[in-house]
């Protein structure tokens, strides 16, 4: 397997996009040329903004990206591509626009990046259209090596409630008894990032869709154990209905509507049962163990807290 030369990551502003930019910056910062493409620099999280301006393999790019002409240009003699839709209520239109150009520009090899719950979200159209962005990503005949990753519920969206743990000693989310196996966003930035330095993309993962997931599926209750244990303080979960999480999350600037929207559909799956499952992929295909979630929690310490007293993370 050679190595990747130049790889473009869309939907800069999303953690996820960073976290895989910043993964790729440590794992292969002489073998890899990585651009991150942003619509507004200015709304990416600030701690991965500040890590990647030091990367001197990492190049962040403002880009318009519903012009296919534009982005078609970005993508010429690009290796890789990893398709990730952004948290704006147009991310599909925008994801489609990227995929058009990649065909323009005649890109080989691409990673799309979609969600664990797509095919169980009959109720919730918004969700379901991962479903359609896949087939149309699966049909793009231009892309001979692509994969699919579907990504499970974030341990960091849990954590959009980080002023409510750190000062009301209380986890409110609007999912009952529901569980699912968070996901920590940092290591599946690795697993994408392993995905991305491989040209061509190696046999086990190349037209397969993955589902990355957690070790461990556990209700809220138990993360607000968990996160109790790791803050050696009183963390109990409290059942919300969706309209007061949806009021909670209101109070942060820093999520738009859609964002909002997606994250209550998500929760709605959670509260159903249809999250509750373990998927083994990422270690069984990549050889990542991923970290336990108290783990995720004793590192992510100090981000917690800074969260706490700061708007949430976008996820």
């Amino acid at each position: 397997m050679s190595s990747t030369g130049k790889i473009v990551i869309t939907a800069g502003e999303t953690m996820t996009s960073g976290m895989i930019a910043k993964q790729l910056a440590e794992l292969a910062p002489q073998r890899a040329e990585v651009l991150l493409c942003a619509q507004d620099k200015s709304k990416m999280p600030q701690q991965i903004m500040s890590t990647l301006q030091q990367a001197s393999n990492v190049k962040i790019m403002e880009c318009d990206p519903k012009d296919t002409k534009a982005l078609t240009e970005c993508l010429r003699g690009v290796d890789m591509l990893a398709l990730v839709p952004p948290t704006t209520a147009d991310k599909f239109e925008i994801a489609n626009k990227w995929l058009q150009a990649a065909a323009e520009a005649g890109i080989k090899n691409a990673v799309l990046l979609s969600w664990a719950g797509c095919n169980d979200a009959t109720n919730h159209p918004s969700l379901c259209k991962f479903c359609d962005l896949e087939t149309a990503f699966n049909n793009a005949s231009s892309i001979d090596n692509k994969a699919i990753v579907r990504a499970g519920f974030y341990i960091q969206n849990a954590l959009t409630y980080a002023k409510q743990i750190v000062h009301d000693h209380c986890l409110p989310a609007p999912t009952g008894d529901g569980k699912w196996a968070p996901l920590d966003a940092e290591t599946l930035g690795k697993a994408m990032a392993m995905m991305l330095l491989e040209s061509p993309m190696r046999s086990t993962v190349r037209g397969q869709t993955l589902t990355f997931t957690g070790t461990e599926s556990m209700s809220a209750s138990g993360m607000a154990t968990m996160l109790a244990k790791a803050m050696k303080t009183n963390v109990q979960f409290k059942n919300v209905t969706r309209d007061e999480a949806k009021s909670l999350l209101k109070q942060s600037p820093a999520m738009s509507d859609a964002e909002i929207g997606a994250l209550l559909d998500q929760y709605d799956l959670i509260q159903q049962g249809k999250m509750d499952f373990v998927s083994k992929d990422m270690e069984n295909m990549l050889a990542i163990k991923h970290p336990s979630l108290e783990e995720v929690i004793t590192r992510d310490m100090a981000k917690i807290k800074t969260m706490a007293e700061q708007q949430p993370m976008v996820a």
